[in-house]
């Protein structure tokens, strides 16, 4: 009879304990990336990346252009002599479609660079996700915007808690590479 009672109990107990817990919760990863403190640093990093690309790029078409004006003076002037100024004609050239091509592997670079941060802080907050999930005892771990998920009623959404957590992560981490800088 003890014995019967006392499954009972703990029966009624665990039962009331996953009552508590929550069943679905959710997490948003680009949400996260947006608002985080690491992601916004990502972000203005890349913005700061850019801008160095955009200034060289604008130094390098000013020097063309003052090349090509020079150029056209010199051939107005009749100062050239034909081959000079098929020689001439044809540097200015090559160096503009270098310009087209670097701006081209610049722009290309610079995105490369922005899916690897990217990626590389989504597995971040994806593993700080897990933790949060395995402390609240959740069954179910989604991802709020993943394909296939049409629609989604959950428990919690931990998204705030993440970020938050990763942040203090990253800030401690930033603190101390500064200190040691």
């Amino acid at each position: 009879m003890k014995k019967l009672l006392l499954t009972t109990v703990g029966l009624v107990a665990s039962s009331l304990v996953m009552a508590s817990a929550p069943l679905v919760v959710s997490f948003n990863q680009a949400e996260a990336i947006q608002k985080s403190k690491e992601g916004r640093d990502v972000f203005v990093s890349l913005g700061k990346q850019k801008e160095a690309a955009e200034k060289e790029l604008q130094e390098k078409a000013k020097s063309i252009q003052s090349r090509m004006q020079i150029f056209e003076k010199q051939a107005k002037a009749n100062l050239l002599s034909q081959d000079a100024m098929i020689q001439k004609q044809g540097d200015l050239a090559k160096d503009y479609r270098k310009l087209e091509r670097l701006k081209v592997a610049m722009d290309e670079d610079l995105e490369a660079d922005r899916k690897i941060k990217v990626e590389k802080l989504g597995l971040k907050l994806a593993e700080e996700a897990k933790k949060v999930f395995e402390v609240k005892g959740a069954k179910v771990l989604l991802e709020a915007r993943a394909p296939g998920v049409l629609a989604l009623t959950v428990d919690i959404d931990i998204t705030e808690e993440v970020i938050k957590k990763a942040d203090a992560k990253y800030l401690t981490t930033k603190q101390k590479t500064a200190k040691a800088a």
